[in-house]
C-alpha cells in the first residue's frame, strides 16, 4: 500500500450476478482493510437496452461482442489503490424473460446494429425467425401440379394446363391428418 494515510479502495474482480454487475473491493480506512461487494450497475438489462449510461456504456468490436470497461486496480506495482487498468466484463445475451422487450426495439432496414446492443439482438432473433419460417416448414406453402398433353379416346388432343394450389392456412391438410392420431 501507498504511504499515503489517505484512504484507498483495491477494485478487484467483477461479474455479472442475477441482473446486477457487482465488483469485490477491498477498501482500507486509516490502514484497517475491509472487503466488501459493491453493485455498479443495479440492473444490467435496462443499462443494455438504453446502450449504457454515463458510468457504464455498452461498448462493442463492431462484431457482437458487446462489453462494459470495469476499472480494476492492478496488484503488481508499488503504488497499489493508485493506477486502475480496465476489466472488459461481457454483456450476456438475452434471457428468455427480456424476449418482450426485444420485441419492441425498431430496426431500420439496412441499419448498421454493430454498436447498439439491443438492436443487434433484435436482428438476429429477427433473421433467426425469418429463416426458421422460410426454411423449416410443415407443409410447403405452394404446390405446383404440372400441365401435361395427351389424346383423348375419340383422336384429339388435349391439354392440361399447369395448376398452382395455394396453402394459405397455416397447417392446412398437415393439421387434419395430425389430428387422425
Amino acid at each position: 500500500m501507498s504511504n499515503n494515510s489517505s484512504d484507498s479502495v483495491i477494485k478487484g474482480q467483477a461479474w455479472v450476478s442475477g441482473n446486477e454487475l457487482l465488483q469485490d473491493q477491498i477498501v482500507f480506512l486509516n490502514d484497517i482493510p475491509t472487503e466488501n461487494t459493491v453493485v455498479l450497475i443495479p440492473d444490467i438489462w435496462d443499462n443494455l437496452f438504453n446502450n449504457g449510461d454515463s458510468n457504464y456504456v455498452v461498448k462493442s468490436n463492431k462484431k457482437g461482442y458487446f462489453y462494459w470497461e470495469v476499472p480494476v486496480t492492478p496488484i503488481d506495482n508499488d503504488n497499489v489503490g493508485q493506477l486502475n487498468e480496465k476489466m472488459l466484463i461481457e454483456c450476456p445475451k438475452p434471457r428468455e424473460d427480456q424476449f418482450d422487450r426485444l420485441n419492441e426495439v425498431q430496426v431500420e432496414e439496412g441499419e448498421d446494429v454493430s454498436e447498439v446492443w439491443a438492436k443487434y439482438w433484435k436482428k438476429r432473433f429477427d433473421t433467426t425467425l425469418k429463416n426458421a419460417e422460410e426454411k423449416m416448414t410443415i407443409q410447403r406453402k405452394e404446390v405446383i401440379f404440372g400441365g401435361s398433353n395427351y389424346i383423348d379416346p375419340n383422336g384429339e388432343p388435349k391439354t392440361i394446363e399447369e395448376k398452382h394450389v395455394q396453402t394459405d392456412h397455416e397447417l392446412g391438410s398437415i393439421a387434419n391428418l395430425l389430428m387422425m392420431f
